[in-house]
């Protein structure tokens, strides 16, 4: 590959950061660069937290007791939770997986994909085993308790369309 000469002139570079180069000098290096990142594309967004909740209604005509959005066609968005019904018991039963507005209703008893036929499975079955899906928390933002969906947002709220939030 190299002459004699070439061979002679190649520099050897010691393995590791130069002395007057230290980690003390580079991490305020690293902040700056990603404050600067985050100030031109924004912070990355967190993926949405998701859990599993199991309802069991008393008969299979018994309301949930929630009002839904299901104007995007293939979830079911948690609007409002009522006083009554069996998500108000299992928010009470279950204080740390509470179902909350805002949270995204993407599978109920293995049906996924349509809003439509979910509602369905929701008026007709007794036992639903349902999984939901919550926004992760944005940055800077304590509790994520209100019903707006932080990191799943485009426009900066979500709307139903027009269309009258549905009663399950």
């Amino acid at each position: 590959c190299c002459t004699t000469q070439e061979r002679e002139q190649e520099v050897h570079v010691p393995l590791g950061l130069p002395q007057q180069v230290t980690e003390e000098k580079v991490r305020p290096l690293a902040a700056e660069v990603e404050s600067q990142f985050a100030m031109k594309y924004g912070t990355p967004r967190q993926a949405p937290l998701e859990f599993v909740v199991l309802l069991e209604k008393p008969g299979a005509s018994a309301p949930l007791g929630v009002d839904v959005d299901i104007s995007d066609g293939s979830h079911l968005i948690i609007d409002k939770v009522h006083e009554h019904g069996c998500v108000p018991r299992w928010n009470q039963a279950n204080p740390g997986k509470q179902i909350k507005p805002g949270d995204a209703v993407v599978e109920v008893n293995g049906a996924r994909g349509s809003s439509e036929v979910m509602t369905s499975v929701c008026a007709n079955d007794q036992v639903l085993e349902v999984r939901l899906q919550r926004a992760a928390p944005a940055p800077g933002r304590q509790g994520g308790n209100s019903s707006c969906m932080a990191s799943w947002c485009t426009v900066g709220c979500l709307t139903n369309g027009g269309t009258a939030p549905q009663v399950v």
